[in-house]
């Protein structure tokens, strides 16, 4: 499937039948901020659940064709409690958990690089933050000096 597809389908997932995307022409037109906004909003609350709805058929291993799955649902089917909890509450527990089971799953990627302990890159590490200090310092020293001199000695 090309991109253009991706992004037809995508598109179509998060704002079917351009409603949305004429809603906001449509405030445009009018100079309308906050419709603006609030069509954003919108916009963006789809694509949050319609990413979070991949990743957890991902996690999950369901098929990506059908309707995406109600939130409270995926919710309970995580063995979360979602009594009280809005849908955008339930999105952030979903997103939290799932990171969560996938760091569990792959604790290599914890999102910490592994530090290694080889005495070469320590050593090349630490002349590169002698040289940016070093730089550093010379820019001060310039950026004081020019302060002190006078405009003709500048050449401005």
């Amino acid at each position: 499937m090309r991109l253009s597809g991706l992004l037809c389908v995508l598109r179509e997932e998060i704002d079917p039948g351009g409603r949305l995307e004429d809603q906001f022409a449509e405030a445009q037109a009018k100079g309308d901020i906050s419709g603006m906004e609030r069509v954003q909003r919108q916009i963006q609350r789809r694509e949050d659940a319609a990413s979070v709805d991949k990743a957890f058929r991902e996690a999950t291993g369901k098929d990506d064709k059908g309707a995406r799955q109600s939130t409270r649902d995926m919710a309970k089917e995580l063995g979360l409690d979602v009594t009280g909890k809005t849908n955008k509450e339930l999105l952030d527990m979903i997103k939290a958990d799932l990171e969560k089971k996938k760091q569990e799953q792959d604790p290599t990627k914890k999102g910490e690089k592994e530090k290694k302990d080889d005495p070469q890159e320590k050593k090349q590490e630490q002349q590169q933050n002698t040289l940016n200090a070093s730089v550093r310092e010379v820019l001060n020293v310039c950026i004081d000096i020019s302060k002190k001199l006078p405009q003709t000695a500048l050449g401005y």
